[in-house]
């Protein structure tokens, strides 16, 4: 497994043709210019997951810009310094390794927190809840919950909710949610026990004696 930030034009065409198939929405190149976009990939380098940190820059941030112009004027949250998440994906079939699930969200994790940015925010369609549950380890604020207006690259406008998280509350994260790390370290190590190295066994038994006293 490899995790890597894409820069050429001919890998961010690939990233992105997936990501439509993944997320229902065609990216406009020029957004994927503007972002950050890293992406996982197995040995053989087929990308099995990836997303876009996206900053305030030449073009308006999507997520806000979708945002019914009377809703975004009523929004109380400081958007003078965020960064949109957007474009994420994960393909556990393509994975090709244990701890990949694992260390793409701990990438995820890492950029967020070392950021120069004060917040973050990001868009998830009402009908698919399994985002909302991740991101609600992040204490995030509502700025929008209805039919969002309909962006390049969507084939119609969607009902979605639109929330911000501070930086503050991603480093803190780890902390007050101990229990959602602790339980992704016993899967990927209870996987490699089971299905190539059962001599660590042991070894997973003591880090979860270690992660219950700190829970």
């Amino acid at each position: 497994m490899n995790i890597r930030t894409l820069t050429e034009i001919a890998d961010l065409e690939v990233y992105r043709s997936l990501t439509a198939k993944y997320i229902d929405v065609l990216f406009p190149m020029e957004y994927l210019q503007q972002a950050k976009v890293v992406v996982c990939s197995t040995a053989s380098g087929e990308f099995c997951g990836g997303y876009m940190l996206v900053p305030q820059g030449g073009l308006p941030l999507r997520v806000l810009d979708s945002i019914p112009d009377d809703d975004l004027a009523k929004v109380q949250t400081d958007l003078a310094n965020v960064a949109e998440i957007t474009g994420l994906w994960l393909d556990a079939k393509k994975a090709n390794t244990t701890f990949c699930s694992l260390v793409f969200w701990l990438k995820l994790y890492a950029d967020l927190a070392t950021s120069s940015y004060d917040g973050f925010v990001y868009a998830y369609t009402l009908k698919k809840r399994n985002l909302a549950k991740i991101y609600a380890t992040f204490c995030p604020t509502t700025l929008f919950e209805g039919m969002t207006k309909q962006q390049d690259g969507m084939a119609q406008p969607e009902l979605e909710a639109v929330e911000y998280i501070d930086k503050g509350k991603v480093r803190t994260a780890p902390f007050k949610h101990f229990s959602f790390v602790s339980r992704r370290f016993d899967i990927a190590f209870k996987r490699i026990c089971q299905n190539k190295f059962p001599i660590l066994k042991p070894l997973r038994l003591s880090f979860m004696s270690l992660f219950k006293i700190f829970s």
